[in-house]
């Protein structure tokens, strides 16, 4: 159990990064369980230190504020607000946490996450657009998708994945 505060923010981090590991390549159970372990061990020692609480919830609420983002495309918003809160929520976390080290473990660790949350957002709007091909035919604009039916000598296309 790490009692180092800046240690214990380390493990936090890395176990975060296990936990995505093993959801981004299903299977692969080492990775899921040593983030497990990890996270539990810097949950141990930040209670064995005693955290600031309120510092806590701070980071727990920028989490669950860049989730929101995921939800509820609020234009980056709610991910800005995010990982201002929990970068400001890792300087707050310890009184014995150095600043920098804390915003330079957490900082990247949230952008990561708002990256990643842009790519998701691309990805379920690209597939709420992709309803079908919209092609030119005898001046007429078909959806290969669609309950209009072609007309007779017309191309259909479809394109599902």
């Amino acid at each position: 159990m790490p009692t180092d505060p800046n240690t214990a923010l380390l493990f936090f981090a890395a176990g975060l990064l296990g936990i995505y590991a093993e959801l981004c390549f299903p299977g692969t159970v080492i990775p899921g369980a040593l983030g497990g372990v990890f996270l539990l061990l810097s949950i141990a020692g930040f209670v064995e230190m005693g955290v600031r609480w309120s510092a806590a919830c701070m980071m727990l609420a920028g989490f669950l504020l860049l989730a929101g983002e995921a939800v509820w495309h609020t234009r980056w918003v709610l991910a800005t607000a995010g990982v201002v809160l929990v970068v400001i929520g890792a300087i707050r976390l310890h009184a014995g946490m150095r600043p920098v080290l804390a915003a330079s473990i957490v900082g990247p660790l949230a952008i990561i996450t708002v990256a990643l949350l842009s790519i998701a957002i691309r990805a379920s709007e690209n597939k709420k657009h992709k309803e079908g091909i919209v092609f030119w035919h005898s001046d007429d604009i078909f959806s290969s998708v669609g309950s209009t039916p072609a007309k007779p000598g017309s191309t259909r296309l479809d394109r599902r994945n």
